[in-house]
């Protein structure tokens, strides 16, 4: 009975109904839908003219870390700010596994690299378990950048610092994930023992909870990025990993993150103040809370990230 059915189908010889429309009916519908979707055209095509946009490539970087943008039209506000990464794969299926959303939410923080697989391949580095782990979060979008407005037209005029909000509540989506959550550096987990001798903290270095920017640039004045400085730290004897005990590592030399947080500096390899030039200024969010990493984690479909 099967097969004689399925032969029936195979040779389209099962009733089957054919509706049959007014052409009046048909008619109406059609032009109606016509002049629907040339109304919606032509507003997306209004939409687009009011655009401005300015598009530079970089790949080839300057010799003297910083290009100029030109803005020769009006940009009426919100402005945005966006990079953009041709030919970068997000959607290969070892690379969007990489990733164990617990450690991100501090459900689960576990400082054995046993208790990561769901981070394979980028679990531990020198088996201290790195925080967040996984190969999404080590392939996060590391450029440092910042953008100054002249100050007038001549070439010889300064360049002052323009603040962009990149927040979490401002550039993530509602799509995005959620729920991350920030581990304190310096809660112990045991007497002696915080978290930052533990877990290799590496995104503190990218998303800090202090900055040092740059406030003006002038002729004799070039842009001169600052760094977070590191300080070393030995790991006590005797702790719940006994394989790390007596190591010295490397932490963010930055204290009071849950309060009031403050860094020391590098400039050019040597320890600076942020004075002069620079000032401090207090991110909106940081560490894995940051804006930037959360939209980072995003995983695209297809081998074009924006």
């Amino acid at each position: 009975w099967i097969a004689k059915q399925w032969d029936l189908v195979a040779r389209r010889k099962l009733p089957a109904v054919h509706p049959s429309y007014p052409q009046k009916l048909l008619i109406s519908v059609q032009m109606a839908c016509a002049v629907a979707f040339t109304a919606l055209g032509f507003l997306l095509l209004r939409t687009s003219w009011s655009v401005v946009e300015f598009v530079h490539d970089y790949t080839e970087g300057s010799p003297d870390g910083f290009f100029d943008i030109e803005i020769d039209r009006d940009m009426e506000p919100p402005v945005w700010v966006y990079y953009s990464l041709e030919g970068f794969h997000q959607n290969h299926r070892r690379y969007v596994k990489s990733l164990d959303r617990l450690q991100l939410s501090q459900a689960a923080i576990s400082f054995e690299t046993s208790d990561l697989s769901a981070c394979d391949p980028w679990v531990a580095i020198d088996n201290r378990v790195n925080y967040p782990c996984g190969l999404i979060a080590r392939s996060v979008f590391n450029d440092t950048y910042t953008i100054m407005r002249s100050l007038g037209p001549a070439e010889d005029s300064q360049w002052s610092h323009l603040e962009l909000d990149d927040s979490a509540e401002a550039i993530a989506w509602d799509s995005d994930p959620v729920g991350f959550r920030n581990l304190d550096p310096e809660q112990e987990v045991e007497p002696g023992l915080t978290n930052e001798m533990l877990l290799r903290m590496w995104l503190l270095e990218l998303f800090p909870p202090v900055r040092c920017v740059q406030k003006v640039v002038a002729p004799g004045k070039p842009p001169v990025p600052v760094h977070i400085a590191m300080r070393k730290v030995q790991i006590p004897q005797n702790t719940i990993r006994e394989d790390l005990g007596g190591q010295t590592v490397e932490v963010p030399n930055c204290t009071g993150y849950m309060g009031t947080p403050t860094c020391s500096f590098l400039r050019q390899g040597k320890p600076f103040e942020c004075s002069g030039d620079y000032e401090l200024m207090k991110p909106a969010d940081w560490g894995i809370e940051s804006g930037r990493f959360i939209a980072w984690m995003r995983v695209a479909g297809v081998p074009h990230f924006l």
